[in-house]
């Protein structure tokens, strides 16, 4: 049972906030109310929580499972930010509760994770590890395979369960590689159906670990994301029918909406409260909410440029219609940024939608009678301070999100301070107007404005942190414990301020013997002024820095062109010996196999450092290992194999068959090109070196039949092996052959008839490939086929079943050819009834012909019966015609074979419009042979009784006509009649 820690004595503390939760607390416990409002018990838990009040846990623990589910969640959730060791055994309890609902499980695990240590905290981690999805579980340790395949599953294809997202943020507690991966993600995740659940689910989780990073992101999420739908209000037309039919829907768990216009509004409200909150009461969260509110935001993305428009409104005052002018700035649209940097002052205001230069331009002015009368423009004044910056808050935050009916939330002035805390007094160099609010939080962090100018990406973000850090009153202690490292990082920067901050620092430190990392970071730097300072610094101490093989390397392999044409114009004039270009090229080969990736900038990058390379390395790339080349030759960047082929070049010797094939199956046409070139020079080398000349052709042709990205790959290297090298092509198997022939590619196929033609043994084929032949596309292997059967006409004869498949070609030029051939070639000997029969049952009317023909033309009585029998098992309405030619003859006064063919009977006989003539010749042969005895007219009547049932009318007739005969011959026979005797009227 759950031991439960000592209620505090009295709800006193120095925070009246504090006092006041602890006696709401209180009284909940007590059932007493000493307070004009009433608040719901789990509000007050998360205000307990919000505050990490602990000495609200005796209270959060008796009221743990005293109402409904949101207090219990509540709790959970208070419980696991107040770090009290006497939450742990609630947490425990909640977490493995099988009755409890997944949110309560998953807040008290989250919850748990806060408060456990050691090996229980070990465990604890291994549970999640293993609820994760197998292929991402064993991806835990390798990032660049996990976030590639969370890209897939995220954003490859949609899915329905993302849970697992949750999972991997409770586990990057532990791991800051797999924090930067979930960061990435929620950076471009849709705000939308499948994905927003596990967003809400991280959400909950940050707000407990007061995990801002996250808690900052999300906030400029919910304000940049548009709204997935709006949410359905009660009209006459639907009434609350279309509200209970969306609660129905987001209640399931593969929901098709997420994220409406009120969940959108509600989640902005609350970062509006948490910055209010935090910078009322003058915490150091403010700080850390809003900078990563600031960093999130981006210029590729977020960025709308300043504009002005022009509004006419009639004074009542100077009774005239004025002309303004209303200028908006730049990301005019960014709400929270623009409440962070300028919420303070008064230059801007919020209109309700965007931010808008508070002063308005006069532009002229028109009196009642229509005279025009300019005015100049309203000259502009510094903005000062404002001394409403709670109320612009409000406004904004009434304005956007439809709290009109809230009471207005009271925010003080940026200027003032806590009564708790000393007005900070200390002078400022230059009096400037502080826009932001509360700048006293910001002065008291300033390392906030260096963290500012190292991540955020926006110029006015940067402009307002150097600002203030520059003017701040200790910045010249701040500047001197800003190392080395720190200024690197601001060089580094691709944005001008924080870079040219970066430089006046480097400046204040290069001194007389500057730092080399240094120095290089100012020749990697974007800003060209920093990369012209670095030249400087090296042309005074070249022989120095040109000592170092990575140094010359990073000058050679720079993103920027200017440095690289600096270094070569350096490098030419400056002899390397044999050790350090062995040494700078084995770096430089290093770096080109990272630069693996085929775009233009790569291109130009490698195509300027080779070519410094190729100049100063000449002896060292004369001396190179052919197995270097061959991976070089592996990458699949246009400029990297270009190398290759200068330096196979500069080496002047007979290229490896290896590195050869590699440049003839470039998929660059300038780097085949000189592959060709090589191989006709290597045309006598060929001839004395057989194994060479075999290399090279088995390396191609399967390259002929698989797919590749240039399609004039193929082309090329068909001509390569049907001019340079046709002499060799006997190296190709007959496997191989056919390959090529059956090739989805035509220039293989064209190989494959030059081989078929020139190496091919036909009587090595099978009669089945010989068929298949007579079947391709291309009409020169269908040609060679007519001509095989024309000249082998004993093997055709010897593999009839199989040479006889030509009738059934998808080509109409073989098929008539094959009908010819084996309609003049064919004697009688060589036909037998099954295959005559075989050919009759074609699907193609002109095969079914044929074999009508030859079963005519070849006829011998003592088959008849053959033929009979197997021709009635046609399904063809003609052969079952051509069948009955055989009747009389065959059948006639034979009851066994009556019996065979009753199937046959039958068939004929019900077919529906179709087969008059047979019909017609069935009926006279029954009604001739039933009428013969009465065994042939019991087995016939069978037949008669039950088509008479299903026939249509006019065979009804037949059949009665048929069976009253029958039944006049045979009075005791069985049938479905009976003879009525009309009287005789006169």
């Amino acid at each position: 049972m759950l031991q439960l820690p000592d209620l505090p004595y009295n709800t006193y503390s120095d925070n009246p906030l504090e006092a006041a939760v602890l006696k709401r607390l209180k009284g909940f416990i007590e059932n007493q109310n000493s307070f004009k409002t009433q608040w719901k018990p789990s509000r007050v838990i998360w205000r307990a929580g919000e505050l990490r009040l602990k000495k609200a846990v005796p209270f959060v623990l008796r009221l743990l499972d005293k109402g409904d589910e949101m207090q219990l969640y509540s709790s959970l959730w208070t419980l696991g930010r107040c770090d009290e060791k006497a939450a742990s055994a609630p947490l425990k309890t909640y977490f493995h509760h099988p009755k409890a609902s997944t949110k309560i499980n998953r807040i008290a695990g989250a919850g748990l994770l806060q408060l456990v240590e050691g090996k229980e905290r070990e465990e604890h981690l291994n549970y999640y590890i293993q609820q994760l999805p197998e292929d991402v579980r064993n991806l835990l340790t390798s990032y660049t395979d996990l976030s590639n395949l969370l890209e897939e599953k995220l954003f490859g294809k949609k899915h329905t369960d993302y849970d697992f997202l949750e999972t991997l943020y409770l586990l990057s507690v532990e791991d800051k590689s797999l924090k930067k991966i979930i960061v990435s993600i929620l950076q471009k995740i849709p705000l939308e159906s499948g994905y927003f659940r596990a967003v809400r689910h991280i959400l909950k989780i940050a707000e407990l670990r007061d995990d801002f990073e996250i808690l900052g992101l999300l906030s400029y999420r919910f304000e940049r994301s548009v709204a997935m739908y709006k949410s359905p209000r009660v009209t006459k037309t639907h009434g609350y029918q279309e509200i209970y039919r969306v609660k129905a829907e987001l209640q399931k768990k593969t929901s098709s909406v997420a994220y409406s216009d009120k969940t959108k509004a509600y989640l902005i409200r609350k970062s509006l409260r948490q910055l209010k909150e935090f910078g009322e009461e003058k915490r150091a969260e403010y700080i850390k909410l809003a900078i990563s509110i600031l960093i999130s935001y981006d210029p590729k993305i977020d960025y709308k440029a300043a504009y002005s428009n022009t509004i006419s409104q009639y004074s009542k005052k100077l009774q005239i219609w004025e002309t303004l002018r209303k200028n908006y700035p730049d990301y005019y649209d960014a709400v929270l940024m623009n409440l962070i940097l300028y919420g303070g002052g008064n230059r801007l205001s919020f209109t309700g939608k965007v931010w808008v230069n508070t002063q308005v331009e006069t532009i002229n002015q028109q009196q009642n009678w229509n005279r025009y009368q300019p005015s100049p423009s309203t000259p502009a004044s510094p903005p000062s301070p404002s001394t409403d910056s709670g109320g612009i808050l409000n406004r904004v935050f009434e304005s956007i999100f439809g709290l009109f009916a809230h009471k207005p939330l009271s925010i003080p002035s940026a200027t003032s301070t806590s009564s708790r805390e000393p007005q900070n007094t200390t002078p400022q160099k230059i009096n400037i107007v502080r826009e932001e609010l509360y700048p006293d939080l910001w002065d008291k962090t300033p390392q906030a404005y260096i963290q500012l100018l190292l991540q955020a990406k926006v110029d006015k973000i940067h402009q307002f942190a150097l600002q203030n850090l520059s003017q701040h009153p200790d910045y010249e202690s701040i500047r001197k414990r800003i190392d080395l490292k720190m200024i690197r990082l601001f060089l580094a920067s691709e944005y001008l301020i924080p870079a040219r901050f970066g430089l006046g620092l480097a400046n204040q430190h290069l001194g007389i013997n500057p730092n080399r990392s240094l120095v290089l970071s100012l020749v990697e730097s974007p800003l060209s002024e920093a990369r012209e300072l670095g030249f400087k610094i090296i042309e005074k101490d070249l022989e120095n820095y040109f000592e170092e093989s990575i140094f010359v390397k990073n000058l050679l392999f720079s993103t920027y062109i200017d440095v690289r044409i600096w270094a070569k114009k350096i490098l030419i004039k400056t002899p390397i010996d044999i050790s350090k270009q062995q040494l700078l090229l084995g770096r430089a080969i290093a770096e080109l196999f990272e630069l693996a990736e085929q775009n233009d900038k790569n291109n130009s990058i490698i195509k300027d450092a080779t070519s410094i390379l190729l100049q100063i390395c000449k002896d060292t790339l004369i001396e190179l290992n052919n197995q270097i080349l061959v991976d070089l030759l592996a990458i699949k960047v246009e400029a990297t194999q270009i190398f290759v082929v200068k330096t196979i070049i500069l080496k002047n010797t007979y290229p490896s068959a290896v590195i050869l094939c590699s440049l003839l199956i470039s998929p660059y046409t300038s780097v085949r090109k000189v592959g060709v070139e090589l191989l006709i020079q290597l045309e006598e080398h060929l001839q004395a070196d057989p194994a060479y000349s075999s290399f090279l052709v088995n390396y191609l042709v399967p390259v002929l039949m698989s797919k590749q990205s240039d399609e004039a790959l193929h082309h090329d290297i068909y001509m390569i092996l049907s001019t340079q090298l046709v002499r060799y092509l006997g190296e190709v198997n007959l496997v191989s052959t056919l390959r090529l022939i059956h090739s989805n590619y035509r220039p293989a196929q064209e190989l494959g008839a030059l081989l078929l033609e020139k190496h091919v043994n036909p009587n090595q084929l099978r009669m089945k490939q010989i068929v298949d032949l007579g079947n391709h596309e291309l009409v020169v292997f269908r040609r060679w086929c007519c001509q095989y059967y024309e000249q082998n006409l004993n093997r055709i004869k010897f593999e009839r079943e199989e040479a006889l498949q030509l009738l059934d070609s998808k080509w109409e030029d073989t098929r008539l050819f094959a009908i010819q051939f084996f309609r003049q070639k064919f004697e009688a000997e060589d036909w037998s009834p099954e295959v005559l029969i075989g050919i009759t049952d074609s699907t193609k009317v002109e095969i079914e012909a044929l074999g009508k023909e030859l079963i005519s033309r070849f006829f011998e009585e003592e088959q008849g019966s053959e033929y009979l029998l197997k021709l009635s098992q046609h399904p063809s309405t003609s052969v079952q015609l051509f069948a009955t030619n055989y009747l009389e003859r065959f059948a006639a006064g034979d009851i066994t074979k009556l019996q065979n063919l009753n199937f046959y009977f039958r068939s004929v006989l019900t077919r529906v419009n179709k087969g008059r003539s047979s019909k017609a010749r069935v009926f006279r042969f029954l009604h001739q042979e039933a009428l013969k005895s009465e065994e042939a007219a019991i087995l016939i009547s069978d037949i008669f009784r039950d088509i008479s049932a299903t026939a249509s009318i006019e065979d009804k007739a037949t059949c009665i006509r048929i069976m009253r005969d029958l039944q006049t011959k045979f009075e005791h026979l069985p049938l479905p009649l009976t003879v009525l005797d009309f009287e005789d009227r006169i």
